[in-house]
């Protein structure tokens, strides 16, 4: 859901547990060589703290809190017409950057084409039709434009995110995304042999996945999704809400593996919550999630690291259309530290629990 916000974050993000089974470079990722180790990885999107300016020292000092932890893996989403602002202009400076300051941390990249229920893509594109050879084209040449970029890094790579937002409203066009999805997972593989390819969904779509998404699913090595356990007015429900929902999530990708793109619990007080209850979320959710093995679930990324300062969330509440005291908070209190960057309760668990499933 709040993957939006990364036109404004610079996309940093880190994710939480991957198969380490194939062509990762062991110096890299800390296995042997010529030995299939199965590592859990854990992230937190290392967005800059509230009274920053969100510039480049920014992000630099927000990475450098976030190598503090034990995360081990770097997740970042990038709006295709960000990367393509106009047909064939192309602008990789920002991945570039953010590739060079997480260096040498394996990524899970995700290309979004979707994104916040619509087409993100130069206008000329938007009315293409998703099987189309041009689309495909077009699609293909924005993969191997940013691929000398992101190297060998990808152990990830996916084609939109959170595209049941898309989708819910023109369920016609899943057949062709799919089909889309068939011959872009070639480009994407031949670049990137190490990388998983996959598209993210939020955990609502989930018991959509064997009927309406199933064309889509069908091309995935694995699924992915968001998750934030949330009432319909975005008050929490239980901290532990994951213990049930994690399996919802496991029986709709069989017999592929998920991967937790992003994780989040609020702490205002206005949705019921607490700082103590986003602590006992994060541990009670990692705890769920190595209980099922990296077999099961790959990673999971904590949105955020920081709380976000206003004139962000303002920018967040007109990208998704809602300005609700409620949405507000919501966006607002998602961080494991405060307005002021003090660590909240959920800090330091993060921490414990990075350490846990991630040890260096």
């Amino acid at each position: 859901m709040m993957t939006q916000c990364r036109n404004i974050l610079a996309g940093a993000a880190i994710c939480l547990m991957f198969v380490v089974a194939d062509a990762q470079s062991p110096a890299r990722t800390g296995e042997r060589a010529g030995m299939a180790v199965f590592r859990q990885r854990i992230g937190v999107d290392a967005n800059p703290k509230a009274s920053s300016d969100y510039q480049q020292a920014a992000r630099e000092e927000s990475i450098a809190l976030m190598r503090t932890t034990a995360a081990n893996h770097f997740h970042y989403a990038k709006v295709w017409s960000e990367i393509e602002p106009r047909p064939g202009v192309y602008n990789t400076s920002e991945i570039r950057s953010l590739v060079q300051s997480t260096s040498p941390l394996p990524v899970a990249f995700n290309l979004r084409v979707l994104d916040a229920g619509a087409r993100n893509m130069p206008e000329a594109y938007k009315s293409l039709a998703w099987d189309s050879a041009q689309m495909i084209g077009h699609i293909a040449d924005v993969v191997g434009q940013i691929a000398p970029v992101l190297g060998n890094r990808p152990w990830s790579y996916a084609i939109g995110n959170e595209i049941d937002l898309y989708f819910a409203g023109r369920p016609g066009e899943v057949a062709a995304y799919g089909r889309m999805l068939q011959q872009v997972k070639s480009r994407v593989k031949a670049l990137h042999p190490a990388a998983r390819f996959t598209s993210c969904f939020q955990f609502a779509a989930a018991p959509q996945l064997r009927t309406v998404y199933a064309p889509i699913v069908a091309q995935l090595d694995h699924v992915t999704f968001t998750y934030y356990p949330l009432a319909a007015n975005f008050v929490v429900r239980p901290e532990n809400s994951l213990d049930a929902d994690l399996p919802v999530m496991l029986a709709a990708a069989q017999p592929r593996p998920i991967f937790l793109q992003e994780i989040g619990y609020p702490s205002s007080a206005l949705l019921g919550s607490t700082p103590d209850r986003q602590r006992a979320f994060v541990k009670s959710a990692f705890e769920t999630i190595r209980a099922a093995g990296p077999t099961k679930v790959f990673g999971a990324t904590y949105l955020f690291q920081a709380d976000l300062p206003e004139w962000m969330v303002n920018l967040i509440t007109v990208a998704y259309g809602n300005n609700t005291p409620t949405f507000r908070a919501f966006v607002e209190t998602l961080g494991l530290r405060d307005a002021n960057d003090r660590p909240k309760p959920a800090w330091d668990e993060f921490v414990r629990q990075a350490q846990l499933s991630a040890p260096q």
